[in-house]
């Protein structure tokens, strides 16, 4: 079994164990994140569910300018993924999900280069209750950051491949397929997803219109 079958036996294995998810609403995502360093808009959300079948979550993506979304694993702009959970989440299962996707993306070498900052983000995730939001944030020469209802969790630092973490959800092999083509808007259906090879040499291939829009 691919990384990516296992890790949606995992969420299904945990959420058959969370019970019955809140009344948390996408609409409970802000529409604006104020980092101190950048005000970030909501670009684009989207409901979390596996295997199509079971909600967890909503996820959404901030950028300064929702233009800006083709630039996404590029290290050049401020961004954040948030997801806000509609359901129990237990840290050993986020922290398996998130290395299967990163080795889905990056060769060995590759990851290797990155692995003190990858590792610091992983090792981040901790049990977190339904109701509660997870932000991974990035900053140009700030680097990565974890927060958890808005505290800091992990201050992980990196340069800009640093952005390279956010391949998890929209690089070559993101862990939702549809995540790519439903956030934030058309621009991101222009961007190109990028496998990790050491030497560079980034696989590039095409994604299918956009859908979803803020609020959708």
């Amino acid at each position: 079994m691919n990384h990516k079958g296992m890790q949606h036996l995992l969420i299904i294995a945990l959420l058959l164990c969370a019970g019955t998810s809140l009344a948390v609403d996408k609409s409970d995502l802000p529409h604006s994140i104020d980092t101190g360093h950048a005000r970030l808009q909501l670009c684009g959300s989207v409901t979390l569910r596996a295997l199509g079948l079971i909600k967890f979550g909503y996820a959404g993506l901030y950028l300064d300018q929702c233009a800006q979304a083709d630039a996404v694993l590029q290290g050049s702009v401020a961004q954040q993924y948030s997801v806000l959970l509609t359901r129990d989440a237990e840290g050993e299962r986020l922290r398996d999900m998130a290395l299967d996707s990163l080795a889905d993306n990056f060769d060995q070498q590759a990851l290797a280069a990155r692995s003190e900052v990858f590792n610091c983000m992983t090792d981040a995730y901790a049990n977190t209750p339904e109701g509660s939001r997870i932000d991974v944030r990035f900053e140009p020469a700030r680097g990565l950051r974890m927060l958890v209802d808005d505290a800091v969790v992990a201050d992980c630092g990196g340069d800009d491949e640093a952005a390279g973490y956010f391949s998890i959800w929209f690089g070559a092999e993101p862990f939702h397929d549809t995540m790519p083509d439903q956030l934030p808007s058309p621009a991101l259906a222009h961007a190109a997803p990028r496998h990790y090879h050491a030497p560079p040499g980034p696989h590039r291939p095409s994604a299918a219109p956009a859908q979803n829009q803020p609020g959708s």
